[in-house]
């Protein structure tokens, strides 16, 4: 069942002939756009709330991340999210390298995560540089993170062929590890704002309620 359907006509007619479109998402976050979205389609957006986990119920470092992060010093890391999908081409991996480098600071091998907010969420401190990759979704994505919620630089691309240098790796990076920029300090505070919020005590479950009654309410 299926077979000869692309994802996007997937997408287009499971928004379309559905009763209600539901996302893992929060207002406080993709709320412009899950508006657009109901108002373009006519029909109820339903949120479950954000994928992020449950704030630690204690300071034990069972994965190991907090030893080997003590190994350097404040600001001294990177942490490169490609998600579950994207392959680098060998040429663009250099540049990735190259322009890391630069900085002095280090970037983990063998280590990635799926979602850049996440990883704020869950290890802390760690400062987000978007690098949309090739799928449809990913330049959404870094648009949102760097565009409206200030929570990171995005990489800049070519116009034409789609591909970062070195020198825009590296800006970025600067630009949102250096304390003393004006943009470093926003993506701190917003940081700071968004932490506090998908950590608040009872955010999730809120939401979660709220979607589980909004479901209830289409039923006939």
């Amino acid at each position: 069942m299926g077979s000869g359907i692309t994802m996007s006509q997937r997408l287009i007619t499971s928004f379309s002939d559905g009763d209600a479109i539901a996302f893992n998402a929060c207002e406080e976050i993709e709320g412009d756009y899950c508006r657009f979205l109901q108002k373009s389609l006519n029909k109820p957006v339903l949120l479950a709330g954000p994928v992020t986990t449950p704030k630690p119920q204690s300071s034990e470092d069972e994965s190991g991340w907090g030893v080997w992060l003590d190994k350097f010093a404040p600001k001294a890391v990177i942490f490169c999210a490609f998600g579950s999908e994207v392959v680098l081409e060998k040429d663009q991996f250099e540049q990735l390298g190259v322009g890391s480098a630069a900085t002095d600071t280090q970037t983990p091998s063998g280590r990635v995560f799926r979602h850049a907010l996440r990883v704020r969420v869950d290890v802390g401190g760690v400062d987000v540089v978007p690098l949309p990759g090739p799928l449809g979704d990913q330049g959404v994505q870094a648009r949102l993170l760097s565009g409206v919620l200030k929570v990171g630089v995005e990489v800049v691309k070519g116009d034409e062929d789609g591909l970062f240098t070195k020198e825009g790796v590296h800006e970025a990076i600067m630009a949102a590890m250096t304390k003393e920029t004006q943009i470093a300090k926003q993506i701190r505070e917003n940081h700071d704002r968004l932490k506090g919020l998908l950590l608040s005590e009872g955010f999730l479950n809120s939401y979660f309620d709220t979607f589980v009654h909004n479901l209830q309410t289409l039923l006939p």
